[in-house]
């Protein structure tokens, strides 16, 4: 076995796993870099594979092999992982600090060894790094988030659009529905099936709103993490969440409802602790009361002394911010459908006011919640450290 390894006999064998990309990595130095380790693979094939990462770069290295091929990626934007086949033995922390000493100390190789396994794609989605090359997970201002928010969903309006335009296109329907069998004229009987139908249209439109945001939750982190997804994949990505996000949500809206019928300050109170609780959910895994807390957690977090650290100061600001860009939104396509009204009244010209009111809408809330995202990993980069490696392993 040893010898089919090609390595020493006896020796420990390691598993070297490239996980994700340091800042500003330039992909075209890794795919060369890697095209020297791997000689005869065809450079897009690499390319191809890096943008899948994590990849098994070999099964069975030595230490030897380990520390120059560690030595020859990482000056290279490379993060790898590198851990024992079998089970590891315990060690103690000097012992841990004088082995990544000597693998730190090991310089580039002036020929790059032979791995003896070709590069594959990691298929554990759980263990999936959420990051790609270039993207920098460190603290961002307001402005930047707002800034980024508008980015993400010019890159992405088709999916963003497609994943609320849903729920949304099902309520524009009902509600034309239910419009129509009240100017139908109603007896007692047409009155308790109005009301019934509008009851079922209310429960379809929350089951499919909350389902959406967190499908939209989703693909907004996939996507700043890296990642590609799709509107079905967004929406099938939430299925064994929908019930979870459902009960946690609904629990929110009656607790804010109750501190908003004592008075109006305590749910907006409420609101505040809780705007994190469907990231919590869909992202942490959390439910219920658990990610009630986890919000509260988060939404706690001060970013630095004086007034504009304290957090109900950045999320005003935050709201403020988005509450503008969301106004632009809306105005775009609202007075196009005012004046069309007003010179050309009719019922094809109404239909058309209301179906430009419904991209609006649509629009303004995915802006509204990418950023709500964005912020979500900001206060997990300030407050606990994330980085690339950090959150590949916890998100």
């Amino acid at each position: 076995m040893a010898q089919q390894q090609g390595g020493e006999r006896g020796g420990p064998r390691l598993t070297m796993r490239l996980v994700g990309f340091q800042p500003g990595a330039s992909q075209d130095k890794l795919v060369a870099a890697l095209g020297r380790l791997y000689r005869g693979k065809d450079p897009e094939a690499i390319r191809r594979a890096l943008a899948n990462v994590p990849l098994t770069l070999t099964r069975c290295a030595t230490e030897e092999q380990a520390r120059k091929i560690r030595g020859f990626l990482e000056p290279r934007g490379a993060i790898l992982e590198i851990t024992y086949q079998g089970v590891l033995k315990a060690s103690t922390p000097s012992g841990q600090a004088e082995q990544g000493a000597e693998l730190a100390g090991v310089r580039e190789p002036e020929l790059p060894v032979q791995v003896s396994r070709p590069l594959t794609w990691a298929r554990d989605r759980r263990s999936r790094p959420r990051v790609h090359q270039g993207l920098s997970l460190e603290p961002m201002s307001l402005k930047e988030i707002l800034v980024r928010s508008v980015s993400l969903l010019q890159e992405n309006l088709a999916l963003f659009f497609s994943v609320l335009f849903i729920p949304n296109l099902v309520s524009f329907i009902l509600a034309r529905v239910v419009k129509g069998m009240v100017e139908g004229g109603m007896s007692q009987g047409s009155l308790l099936n109005v009301v019934l139908a509008g009851l079922v249209g209310v429960v379809i439109f929350l089951i499919l709103f909350i389902w959406a945001e967190g499908a939209l939750i989703h693909a907004v982190s996939e996507i700043h993490l890296g990642h590609e997804t799709s509107l079905k994949g967004s929406y099938w990505a939430m299925r064994p969440k929908i019930g979870g996000l459902l009960c946690t949500m609904l629990l929110v809206w009656f607790l804010v409802m109750l501190g908003g019928l004592a008075l109006v300050i305590p749910g907006l109170i409420l609101i505040y602790r809780w705007l994190m609780a469907d990231k919590v959910v869909v992202l942490e895994g959390l439910r219920g009361f658990q990610a009630l807390a986890r919000s509260r957690e988060l939404m706690r977090f001060k970013v630095g002394p004086g007034l504009g650290g304290r957090p109900w100061v950045r999320v005003s600001v935050l709201a403020a911010g988005a509450g503008l860009v969301c106004l632009g939104i809306y105005l775009v396509f609202l007075i196009p459908g005012w004046l069309m009204s007003q010179f050309i009244p009719g019922a094809v010209t109404d239909l058309l006011a209301e179906g430009l009111a419904l991209l609006a809408e649509t629009l303004a809330t995915a802006y509204g919640s990418i950023a709500l995202v964005l912020y979500y990993y900001d206060i997990r980069v300030r407050k606990e450290n994330f980085d690339h490696r950090s959150m590949a392993q916890h998100v």
